[in-house]
């Protein structure tokens, strides 16, 4: 399992984490060392791996997150993109058979392809419902798209997908329809719950 170190993001999994421990299953969970979220993993009986993340830590202040959607995108991509190779060093002697990860975890999606195992999401949010890219998705990544900076972010996207064998892969899609993912808020807050595919997301 691997997560921002943000209470959003890390509390909702706890459960499902401290489950699988309980079945019997071997399970790490890679989280930065702040706050304290990796004695909150420790208590679920997974075993904390700890790496460093770049993004602001719960408490910082909000401004830190930047001002705009392209801001907050940056802020994430850069963190991915730092935090692969130290992912990739706490788990190359212990490949998993299953990665798992917050909607955060795009390195962990990434290490999932590159080592060939099975990767699940597991989403403390909406979800994408089906016509969701024709009625919101496109529409924020014109937006995106009509600056130099928002291209540029793209492009960035695009060469770090490419250098991990995912060419041709688009950004948005990769971001936002995982193959499999775990929604970890019921349908009632979902703003259009009968329109999600329940094949992908459960």
């Amino acid at each position: 399992m691997v997560s921002i170190a943000h209470h959003g993001h890390v509390n909702p999994s706890l459960g499902i984490v401290r489950e699988l421990v309980a079945r019997g299953h071997r399970v790490s969970y890679a989280i930065p060392d702040e706050g304290d979220f990796v004695e909150r993993v420790r208590a679920t009986g997974a075993e904390p791996r700890v790496w460093k993340s770049t993004l602001p830590a719960a408490g910082d202040d909000p401004e830190a997150w930047g001002e705009t959607r392209l801001d907050l995108s940056e802020l994430f991509l850069t963190d991915a993109v730092q935090a692969l190779p130290q992912l990739a060093a706490l788990y190359r002697d212990d490949v998993p058979d299953l990665v798992l990860s917050d909607i955060s975890g795009w390195a962990a999606q990434v290490l999932a392809h590159r080592w060939g195992v099975p990767y699940v999401q597991f989403s403390p949010n909406l979800v994408p419902w089906e016509g969701y890219e024709e009625e919101i998705g496109a529409q924020l990544a014109r937006e995106l798209k009509s600056s130099a900076r928002g291209r540029a972010y793209y492009a960035r996207w695009h060469s770090w997908l490419a250098e991990n064998g995912l060419a041709g892969t688009d950004p948005d899609t990769f971001m936002g329809r995982p193959p499999r993912s775990l929604v970890l808020i019921p349908p009632a807050l979902q703003p259009y719950a009968d329109r999600v595919d329940t094949r992908r997301y459960s």
